[in-house]
């Protein structure tokens, strides 16, 4: 963004005005978002913002905030919402604008799965903890961008600093997504496949040339090639509904990913929802065209693998049981998956091969430590200082978000906000979205400036530790500060043989791939720059922006990068946080890389396994997350979780052993059970499921 010189265009699902690009931002305060391009408006760069507009009692992103707040802060920033719900035809209103693109000076662009809002900034450590007693200058999500959305929804938008959890006892959700950064004629492709932007941009339309056909698919710079692909409709761009993601997935397309896959399909999607035929309500043939490969490969006795990265649990509030938009995306998954009658499993298996030979899925989860020791230090220190240490959370939150929420004008300063700390389980497993199990604490909001600063300093720097090394005493306060949380992977991609990629926003479910429902952008990238490689313990050619994006996600779940520091002013900037045309820097002559080069090869299957194996039974042991493989039945689920706080290690477990297991982890990746609600058979079956539930659509 600090290389806007003329123009740029972002559309988007949601965007956070707030939100810091580079943390911590007590070291970067010129980095909030705001900040950014009110500068780059007053050195005359012109900003168009096109943003989703929610309904209400549905989403709660607030689009009109974003837009107002964007439109005050410079004539050179213009910001529309869309679409218009009132008056609308059919069902539009359960459809969103879902594309996350930037488009620079018609030069450059970025595009993927990552949007400009609260909750997505992440590392690759995925931290679930973000208390430093010793140092606030290192807390990297203030407000409301410290967010764990299975916990507590969004709410109250406009008001960054209220509706924060307790940072002291509740785990935040890390985030995983991917996004590039590309340039070449096929940014003029990207650009003018939303006539939203022309629209807005008017009455000075910059750089008004006409553009090459997006079939022309124009040749990058750095020799890799382009296919720009859609879901789109009348009511999201006025056009002929087009539904080209799913054909470049599946069939009758130039550049069919996983009809020509001829060794290895790897995916990270958000969702996994599809069908093997077209029975059902479920209609796009993603899983149909996987099944239809692996059988391909099997009769013809060849090895080919398919390996699939989803969230272990869809980002709602609320317990699988209880709320039905987790139960009904869950159920649907399964159903794709291994039962119902006619899934990839069940067909794989009807022709007499053993599924688990061909396609696996897999989640991610993390864990940390609050480092949060309330009895033995943060009494103290509140006794000391005189303040509480969620009035200090709450000053932070509005030092580095702004001197005041944003407020209409003529409505009264708000004097306090409210923070939602989880409370303990009280039977079964009642997880958190209900009123009655989320306890609010009340905290007065400083009115200035300087209140502010000094309830900062009477805190901060109570406790010393160079390291931050646990602070408080060993056993059950140090016991209870462990936790864990998944992490949410938001990704929407397929590499396919380490030759050609297709990312963008889709996720893998009819919503995105039907072309008139979500309105979505991805681009088919195959890279003619080939390095010498390995497939199946023999000697390859692989694309290399495929094959290095695929080996640096696998170091990544696999825990081969290392830790990913963010807590000085420097930022620790590489060269994976800069823009086309920086290149990537070389990974590939490294132990590491050599250890997952070979996505067919004994040594990285067997690693990847019991990587997956063994974190999964760590996690299961200290932590009793859900799903889970022992829970196949309603009453099953209702014994199941230990009486803790979400995310909290079981009672009756010692510290000695926490740490003992929590030592085997290795990265976070861990495995799908897939045998879970396996004897409920209502679970994935039903009238519903046989298109006698006109909300169905909503969720898959």
């Amino acid at each position: 963004m600090v290389r806007f010189y003329s123009s740029t265009f972002y559309r988007g699902w949601w965007v956070s005005s707030k939100l810091y690009l580079r943390r911590p931002p007590a070291h970067h305060p010129e980095w909030k978002l705001d900040r950014l391009l009110k500068r780059k408006a007053e050195a005359g760069v012109k900003i168009y913002v096109a943003v989703y507009r929610e309904v209400p009692q549905m989403v709660s992103s607030n689009s009109h905030h974003t837009n107002a707040a964007l439109d005050a802060l410079h004539p050179n920033i213009a910001c529309m919402r869309h679409l218009d719900h009132v008056g609308g035809k059919g069902n539009i209103d359960i459809w969103s604008h879902h594309e996350k693109v930037v488009v620079v000076d018609n030069k450059r662009t970025c595009i993927g799965g990552l949007d400009l809002c609260f909750g997505r900034w992440d590392t690759r450590t995925s931290p679930v903890a973000d208390v430093h007693l010793t140092d606030f200058s290192r807390i990297l999500y203030p407000g409301q961008d410290y967010n764990n959305a299975r916990v507590l929804d969004f709410t109250g938008v406009p008001n960054h600093i209220s509706n924060a959890l307790s940072i002291l006892d509740t785990a935040r959700m890390p985030w995983h997504d991917v996004h590039m950064t590309l340039q070449g004629p096929v940014v003029r492709v990207i650009y003018k496949d939303d006539a939203r932007f022309e629209w807005i941009s008017l009455p000075q339309i910059i750089d008004p040339l006409s553009s090459p056909a997006v079939a022309g698919r124009p040749q990058g710079y750095g020799g890799c090639r382009f296919q720009a692909v859609r879901s789109v409709c009348d009511w999201s761009h006025g056009v002929s509904t087009e539904r080209s993601i799913q054909n470049a997935c599946k069939f009758n397309f130039s550049s069919a990913l996983i009809r020509e896959a001829e060794h290895f399909i790897y995916i990270e999607n958000q969702c996994f929802i599809s069908n093997t035929n077209l029975d059902g309500p479920v209609k796009n043939g993603i899983a149909q065209a996987l099944v239809e490969r692996i059988l391909h490969a099997a009769a013809a006795g060849r090895k080919f693998k398919v390996i699939v990265v989803i969230p272990e649990v869809p980002g709602f509030v609320g317990d699988i049981k209880s709320e039905v938009g987790l139960k009904t995306i869950m159920a649907a998954q399964y159903r794709t998956i291994n039962r119902g009658g006619s899934t990839i499993y069940e067909e794989i298996r009807k022709a007499g091969y053993e599924p688990l030979d061909y396609i696996r899925f897999y989640h991610l989860r993390s864990y940390g430590r609050i480092n949060a020791p309330y009895d033995s230090l943060i009494s103290k220190m509140e006794a000391n200082s005189g303040v509480k240490f969620e009035q200090a959370q709450v000053a932070l939150a509005r030092q580095w978000m702004g001197d005041q929420a944003d407020q209409p004008s003529g409505v009264d300063p708000i004097k306090e906000v409210f923070l939602k700390a989880s409370a303990p389980i009280p039977e079964g497993i009642v997880e958190l979205g209900k009123a009655t199990e989320v306890e609010l604490l009340k905290v007065p909001l400083p009115q200035s400036a300087e209140e502010t600063r000094e309830t900062v300093a009477k805190c901060d720097g109570r406790a010393r530790s160079e390291d931050e090394e646990w602070l408080g005493t060993e056993g059950e306060e140090e016991k209870n500060a462990y936790v864990s949380e998944l992490c949410y992977i938001h990704t929407k991609c397929m590499i396919v043989d380490d030759k050609r990629v297709i990312m963008g926003s889709a996720n893998l479910n009819d919503r995105s791939l039907k072309g008139d429902g979500d309105s979505e952008f991805a681009l088919v990238v195959e890279d003619a720059n080939l390095n010498d490689s390995r497939m199946d313990c023999a000697d390859y050619q692989a694309s290399r922006f495929a094959a290095t994006l695929r080996r640096r996600l696998f170091k990544e779940h696999l825990g081969l990068l290392g830790p990913q520091p963010c807590d000085g002013p420097s930022g620790h900037v590489s060269s994976f946080m800069r823009c086309a045309p920086t290149p990537n820097h070389d990974e590939t002559d490294t132990q590491e890389d050599q250890w997952v080069m070979d996505p067919l090869g004994d040594y990285l299957q067997a690693r990847w396994k019991d990587t997956a194996r063994v974190n999964s039974e760590v996690f299961t042991e200290l932590y009793r997350p859900l799903p889970s493989n022992s829970v196949r039945s309603w009453s099953a689920y209702d014994n199941y979780m230990p009486k803790v706080k979400p995310g909290h290690v079981t009672p009756e477990i010692p510290l000695a052993r926490v740490k003992d297991r929590l030592a085997r982890v290795k990265g976070a990746l861990v495995e799908c059970p897939l045998d879970f609600l396996t004897d409920q058979k209502d679970f994935c079956e039903g009238p519903k499921w046989q298109g006698l539930d006109p909300k169905l659509t909503i969720y898959l």
